[in-house]
């Protein structure tokens, strides 16, 4: 009988706002706005506050062509009570790199082996075997490919590190892994 068990905690990850808020003209992201206040693990977008000719403030949602661009004085939470905030250009995040973290993996492996001699002396003999691979079938939601470059796939890791998107922090749009148990015979002569 063999086995191995592994547990790793989660990859730091970071909040990005769907627009460039810096204004830097790269396509990364920057950083999200963190509500201290509001509810843990909760994300929403933002809308303008728009200030027309005559002074009327107005909210209307992101890029509406009911508010110009130079008309924006600030955002607003979609929702006021979410933890991240997915800001608009020129808005100034507080929220640091990193600040959040994956869900962590933990997997057993396990194996099963019988020899079955045929020939003791000579040391010839059969062996059957069983190998279950994740054996008790526990998701392991892994945000890298599978390789060493871990989280080097920004358009597979948007939706999940943008507030407002769906599957904002939702694990289950990563492979979740699956229980692989195979069987075996060896003969040894």
């Amino acid at each position: 009988m063999t086995g191995t068990y592994f547990a790793e905690s989660g990859q730091p990850v970071t909040l990005l706002s769907p627009d460039d808020t810096n204004g830097d003209l790269d396509f990364a992201g920057d950083r999200a706005f963190l509500n201290p206040n509001g509810t843990p693990g909760t994300g929403t977008g933002s809308s303008w506050v728009c200030v027309d000719a005559l002074g009327n403030t107005s909210i209307v949602p992101q890029f509406s062509p009911a508010c110009l661009a130079t008309q924006v004085v600030g955002y607003v939470a979609n929702d006021p009570s979410a933890q991240f905030i997915g800001l608009g250009p020129g808005a100034l995040s507080n929220l640091g790199r990193n600040t959040f973290r994956s869900p962590g993996l933990n997997n057993w492996n396990l194996g099963l082996f019988k020899n079955t001699y045929w020939d003791e002396d000579k040391g010839r003999y059969v062996q059957f075997r069983l190998e279950m691979f994740n054996a008790f079938n526990h998701p392991q939601y892994a945000v890298g490919g599978g390789d060493i470059f871990i989280n080097t796939n920004n358009s597979f890791n948007f939706p999940y590190v943008t507030p407002g998107f769906p599957g904002f922090l939702d694990k289950r749009g990563f492979s979740g892994g699956n229980r692989i148990i195979q069987f075996g015979v060896k003969v040894i002569f």
